[in-house]
């Protein structure tokens, strides 16, 4: 799953609502990634937390979300290009949500 450097690792709090939720079992998973992660190593991080993500939420391979699923940045920005730098601070907020109506 993830090979991320994490000797000077940020901690961000991913919250998880609707189905992410109920498949996950948590409602707040805490990740550690490098400061110049991208949004592809939050979701290996994010596989690794909570692997009960991995084949229905995560891509088996952890580098990806299935069709449907996204992170929201902070409340404010939405984050669906996976090798796109994840632009994150320690105590910053990803909310893993459904991008379909309903959650």
């Amino acid at each position: 799953m993830s090979t991320q450097n994490t000797t000077q690792a940020i901690t961000v709090t991913v919250e998880l609502y609707g189905v992410a939720h109920m498949v996950g079992r948590e409602r707040k998973v805490k990740i550690a990634v490098a400061p110049d992660a991208t949004i592809r190593d939050a979701i290996a991080a994010l596989a690794d937390a909570c692997p009960r993500l991995v084949g229905r939420i995560i891509s088996d391979d952890c580098s990806r979300f299935l069709v449907g699923y996204v992170f929201n940045h902070n409340g404010v920005t939405f984050l669906d290009a996976p090798d796109a730098k994840l632009g994150a601070q320690s105590g910053d907020v990803l909310i893993l949500m459904s991008s379909m109506a309903g959650g």
